[in-house]
């Protein structure tokens, strides 16, 4: 088991449950209610946005029918697919990052961006 794995199946009592999560779909007899043992993100990633969603859906795809191509030659040519696609095509997946900024608004209703400053500057 990885140390930073954040909802192990190890080390996490649903909140939702309240049974430690294991392969067996019984909870087990020393479980402990309504406690999460993860340690708390200390970043909150942003919501991803309709582009983001498109290439991560498509990028093992285009890797698989490019091989040995870097990862900026793969954003390129899925850059390319999205700029192709019809404006109904680009709807769908308006909609689904529109759905994950909702689900990431109810998640962490306190988030707000805040770039990262560059040390240099």
């Amino acid at each position: 088991m990885q140390q930073g794995n954040h909802h192990s199946q190890q080390a996490y009592y649903s909140l939702q449950n309240g049974y430690q999560r294991q392969q067996s779909a019984h909870p087990p007899q020393d479980c402990v209610p309504n406690i999460c043992l993860c340690p708390q993100v200390a970043r909150v990633p942003r919501p991803r946005n309709a582009f983001i969603l498109y290439r991560q859906h498509h990028h093992g795809v285009v890797v698989a029918e490019h091989p040995g191509k870097t990862n900026p030659e793969i954003s390129k040519i899925i850059g390319e697919k999205w700029r192709q696609l019809s404006p109904e095509g680009k709807a769908v997946w308006q909609k689904l990052g529109d759905e994950e900024k909702k689900s990431h608004l109810e998640r962490f209703p306190d988030y707000r961006y805040q770039p990262r400053r560059n040390a240099k500057r």
